[in-house]
C-alpha cells in the first residue's frame, strides 16, 4: 500500500511540478489531482459502458426492423 501511494504522489509531482510538502496547501492539490484522475477513469468506464448499451441497442433494433419485414 505504501509502495501505491509513493508511486501516486512521484506520478503527481511528475504531472504537476509539485513536491508535495506537510503544507495544506500541497496535500489539497494532491487530493484534487487523484479526484481528477479517479474522474477520468469513471468517464471511461462509462464511455465503455455507453458504447455496449448503444451497440445492445443497434442489435435489437436490426432485429426488430427484420421482424417488421418479415410479416
Amino acid at each position: 500500500m505504501e509502495e501505491s501511494k509513493e508511486k501516486l504522489r512521484l506520478r503527481f509531482q511528475a504531472e504537476t511540478d509539485v513536491v508535495i510538502e506537510p503544507y495544506p496547501e500541497d496535500w489539497k492539490q494532491y487530493a484534487e489531482w487523484l479526484e481528477n484522475l479517479a474522474i477520468k477513469e469513471l468517464n471511461n468506464e462509462m464511455v465503455k459502458e455507453n458504447e455496449l448499451l448503444l451497440k445492445k441497442i443497434r442489435e435489437a433494433m436490426d432485429a426488430l426492423e427484420e421482424g417488421i419485414k418479415s410479416v
